[in-house]
Formats: C-alpha cells, structure tokens, sequence
C-alpha cells in the first residue's frame, strides 16, 4: 500500500473473484487504490474491532465512510473528463423525478434514492444498510441461522449513465408494470452484489415475468 494512502481499505467478500466484479470496488480499482479482500466470516467483526492499524483507519469500501473520498474522486474526473459531452445522460430534472418515482416504488424497503456520485458500471447499489455479519448475528439472535430476518431500510444510488437507467425513465410512462418490476429487480439485483439478499429465488418469478414481456412480439 502506497504510504500517501490516507485509510486501509477493505472488502468483506466470499471470494476475490466477487471482490474484483463488486460494484463497491470499480471506483478504487479505477483510481489505482489498494484494498484489501477479507474472506472469513468473522473478518468483519474483528475489523471492526480494531478500527485502526499502525495509524491508519480501517475503513470498509461499502460503508458510508467512504463518501468523502469518493465525492472527491468524482469531481476530479467530471473537471478531467472531455467524454461526457458525447455522453447521453438524465438531465437533473429526469433524475430528480426518476428517483422520486423510484422511492415510491421501494416502499417502506428504502430511505433514499439518489444519484450516485461514484464511478460504477452498474445501473444501481444500495448504501448505508445492515452489512452480512450483522445479518448473520440478528438470524443467530432470532434463533434460528436459516430465518428470513427483516431488512433495515437502506439508500439507493442510480447511475444516470446506464442505459437500463435511461431507459427506465421514459418506460415508466410507457409500460409502468414492467417499469415496476424492472425497478425492483434492480433493488434486489443491488442486494445480491452487496451480499444482503436471504433468499435469491423469491426473485425468479418476476425475472421470468420480465423476460416474458421483453420477449414478447
């Protein structure tokens, strides 16, 4: 780790394999910061724990600690970039009634959604939300490890660049049932890549639902 790097960056991940594809990694990939891949399930407690090392904060990628850095970054690459011109994007007023939109969808499951201000590939993350191993100790708590225990609402970031995001916008006027559906598979797709998600096949029927009416002539 280079000595400038101002905190210890880590990811909790089953494997380095989702590490690398994780969309809460892309943006310190991109701007070339190191960060560390935890595999064990009480890494993250014991991470916890510590909070700092040898001086430097401990500082989990998918948390909220992480906003400044990534704030900063994303200002640096807007005053850099000459490529988002040619770049269709949302304009504010899209994406202010786009999120709007979106967060009555979600319900009671969501605080927020916003548009991100980080570098990702992904049309959307979830933020601020119970991370595994706290899931994981509220199933123990509940007695009983395989127990679908009730999500604490989190936030929703959007990437206003991705075309699944763009399109998105103008189907919720066209087709909203499958605008409805698209939007929360979205949710739960974001769930998956944060690792949150109980049980992934309560997701199937409406993917079939959706690829039914994509398919459909």
């Amino acid at each position: 780790m280079p000595s400038d790097q101002e905190h210890i960056y880590y990811l909790c991940t089953p494997s380095r394999q989702f590490g690398l594809e994780s969309p809460y990694y892309e943006p310190f990939k991109k701007h070339g910061t190191n960060v560390l891949f935890l595999h064990h399930t009480l890494d993250e407690f014991v991470m916890g724990r510590l909070s700092n090392f040898e001086g430097k904060r401990l500082v989990s990628i998918d948390s909220k600690d992480v906003d400044q850095v990534l704030k900063k970054w994303n200002d640096a690459d807007q005053a850099e970039s000459t490529s988002d011109a040619d770049v269709a994007v949302l304009t504010t007023e899209q994406a202010n009634e786009l999120t709007a939109w979106m967060l009555s969808v979600f319900g009671m499951h969501v605080k927020e959604v916003k548009v991100s201000e980080r570098y990702m590939s992904y049309p959307a993350i979830v933020t601020d939300f119970d991370s595994p191993a706290v899931r994981r100790m509220m199933k123990m708590m509940a007695g009983d490890s395989k127990q679908s225990v009730p999500m604490s609402p989190c936030n929703v970031e959007i990437n206003i660049r991705d075309p699944v995001i763009k399109g998105l916008y103008s189907l919720k006027t066209e087709n909203e049932e499958l605008a409805r559906k698209i939007t929360q598979q979205l949710f739960d797709n974001a769930l998956i890549a944060a690792g949150i998600m109980d049980d992934p096949r309560t997701m199937i029927k409406r993917l079939n639902e959706i690829l039914a009416q994509t398919v459909k002539k």
